[in-house]
């Protein structure tokens, strides 16, 4: 009984200078760590799963680990290789964003993380865009998914990873360890 009531308190409470930290010491912008905490603190409340929250900057290319995962509990991170949608840049870099249905572009802002599902790709994420910059994305069907282009072998082959039409595209293996970590109401914020 006791470990089951340390157990709840662990994740009902989220330390907020550990994650800023981790996302600081990692090369997130403050503004943009204070930006997803700031959410968190405004919300808490309402959020079903702190142990971790993401991060993906889309001002980094795509040959690099530009995702980080932070788990709150313990301020461990993980990177990893995330791909954008063709027509936010057909090349090495996002340039360009949209909330509009059918533009296959990366939608900017803050997401929550739904449920699990298997779908086309296999183990997937369904999101939720919750700022006016991806307020499309369940319409959109944006979704963290594997993507077998999303490799260091494809980025030796062509100099980047592929694209998506939209959705968050991880390495398979990648994405197989994350979805069960991140579903059921963490946050995500893709920001440039």
């Amino acid at each position: 009984m006791l470990l089951m009531l340390v157990g709840n308190f662990a994740q009902a409470y989220f330390n907020f200078t550990l994650v800023k930290n981790t996302a600081l010491k990692n090369g997130i912008p403050p503004g943009q760590a204070d930006r997803l905490l700031n959410y968190i603190r405004n919300n808490e409340n309402n959020l079903r799963n702190k142990n971790y929250v993401t991060f993906v900057d889309f001002r980094q290319p795509s040959s690099k680990k530009r995702g980080l995962m932070i788990n709150a509990n313990n301020g461990s991170a993980y990177s990893f290789l995330v791909a954008h949608g063709i027509n936010s840049g057909a090349k090495l870099y996002a340039s360009t964003f949209s909330n509009i249905i059918d533009s296959k572009q990366s939608s900017l802002g803050i997401y929550r993380v739904e449920n699990d599902y298997y779908g086309t790709f296999g183990h997937s994420l369904r999101v939720e865009g919750l700022e006016r910059t991806n307020s499309n994305a369940k319409n959109r069907a944006i979704v963290i998914h594997p993507y077998s282009s999303v490799s260091e072998e494809t980025i030796q082959n062509i100099g980047m990873i592929g694209t998506t039409y939209g959705c968050f595209g991880l390495n398979p293996e990648v994405s197989n360890y994350m979805v069960p970590l991140l579903k059921n109401g963490s946050l995500l914020l893709a920001f440039y």
